[in-house]
Formats: C-alpha cells, structure tokens, sequence
C-alpha cells in the first residue's frame, strides 16, 4: 500500500536527481487526460506486487506473461536487439529511473515507517528494504519464472545504483 502512496506522491529530491536526461521515447506516454504517464514507474508497481505475492504452480504461465510484459515496459526485449548507441540510451534511463526510484523511497515517510506511519525506520532498515526490493523484482523472481538472463542488464543497474545510493 505504501508503494501505491508513493507513485502518487513522487517525493523527489530535486537537488539530486538531473532532469537534464534525453528520454527514450518508450518510458513516456499521455493518458487520456493529458497526464504524463511513465511506463517505468508503472511496470516496476506492477512487478513489485506480483513479486510479493506468492504465485502457485498453476499460475506460473501466467506470471511469466505478465512478466514479459513488464520487461517489455522496461524496455528489456528491445535492449536484447539494440545497437551499440541505442543500448547506452536505455541504460541511461534505466540508471535515472534507479536514481529516481530509490531517492523516492528513501524521501519518503510513508515508505519509511511502520505500524501505519506512528514508527520511523532506522536508515539502515530503510536501505535495506530498498535493496531487498531491487533484488526481489530485478533478479529473485525473474529467476523463479526462468527470466532472470532477461533481467539482468536492469538488475545490474538498479543494484548498483542502489549501492552508490544508499551507503
């Protein structure tokens, strides 16, 4: 629940994280509404829930489906085929939207605290949860619905990003 809080929040600290990035064209859209829409955030929601809940045998062709699309998303079956130049591209983005995403969470007091906000997380616990997170979504599920080689480019960034982050 508190992920869902912080997409709508987007606490970012604006001192960090450069807006002076060329996105690629695949990570934005506009809704319907005229709203800006990033298809990295919404994938990495989406990744997140279903890497926390747990998913019977019976539903593994399902989840690996889901999953690609995600990768999709993250543009992970595009970077397979990319040109040299078109790859250092995604991995940009991919390190911004890490940056981001982390600076997010770590910025957050919902994301920080527990027992519905009343206790704060050390910040240790808080880079721990983040690392966990990373690992979970980027490399333990993949790797549990047979996708980690797909993941992997992203899981090395992310991580690393996360490393340089949050020590």
């Amino acid at each position: 629940m508190k992920l869902l809080v912080l997409v709508k929040k987007r606490e970012l600290n604006k001192q960090t994280v450069s807006k002076t990035i060329e996105h690629i064209p695949q990570r934005y859209s506009t809704n319907k509404k005229g709203e800006k829409v990033d298809h990295f955030f919404r994938a990495w929601v989406m990744a997140n829930v279903q890497a926390n809940n747990d998913q019977s045998i019976h539903v593994r062709k399902r989840a690996q489906k889901e999953y690609r699309q995600y990768a999709d998303q993250f543009c992970l079956t595009a970077y397979e085929t990319a040109s040299d130049e078109e790859r250092i591209k995604i991995e940009q983005e991919w390190r911004y939207f890490a940056r981001e995403y982390i600076l997010s969470c770590k910025n957050s007091k919902d994301y920080c605290s527990t027992l519905f906000g009343f206790v704060s997380m050390s910040e240790n616990e808080v880079s721990e949860k983040i690392l966990t997170e990373c690992r979970r979504v980027t490399k333990d599920y993949p790797s549990s619905l047979g996708l980690e080689e797909l993941y992997r480019p992203l899981s090395v960034i992310m991580m690393a990003e996360a490393d340089r982050l949050l020590k």
